[in-house]
């Protein structure tokens, strides 16, 4: 049989009963065995297979089915994740003081730098959509994504009864 290859007549693989064997197999002698030789496409255009979206490992397992070899990779700097903006879901039951509670959604690089995104006001009893859309210029990997919680004059507070619901990323 005939399996698709870059040489004509090439034995790529050796069968015995429709099962593949390893050279040195000791089979019966006079029995018969199969051989799957390779057979070009005239080199001419192949098939493009879609890559897209896969993991690396995935790519060269769809590669390899159209007979294709994943060269020297080159990655996109420019991309942070598939999705690069952080989002959040916050609840506050009970405000103490009676004043204004802000959220913000912040991230820390690979060399900690802290990056956040518009502070939010959060309203009591009722749920808030507080998000960050991450920079190009924050160095991956990220270190640490949190909810940092201000007075009404940005000042970190503590004490407050707040829940998170949900961080996605």
């Amino acid at each position: 049989s005939y399996k698709p290859s870059i040489y004509d007549n090439v034995v790529l693989k050796q069968k015995y009963k429709n099962s593949e064997i390893a050279p040195g197999t000791p089979i019966p002698q006079g029995a018969e065995i199969e051989l799957v030789l390779g057979q070009s496409r005239n080199m001419g255009n192949t098939v493009t297979p879609d890559l897209s979206g896969l993991t690396r490992e995935e790519a060269e397992l769809e590669a390899a089915e159209f007979m294709l070899n994943i060269g020297t990779v080159i990655y996109d700097e420019t991309v942070i994740l598939y999705i690069d903006t952080v989002n959040a879901k916050v609840y506050t039951h009970h405000v103490p003081w009676g004043e204004n509670i802000y959220a913000q959604v912040y991230v820390k690089d690979a060399n900690w730098i802290y990056t956040g995104g518009n502070p939010v006001n959060l309203t009591e009893k009722e749920w808030t959509n507080a998000s960050l859309t991450v920079p190009t210029g924050v160095l991956m990997p990220i270190k640490e994504i949190g909810i940092k919680f201000m007075d009404g004059d940005y000042n970190e507070i503590n004490g407050a009864n707040i829940y998170i619901d949900s961080i996605d990323w």
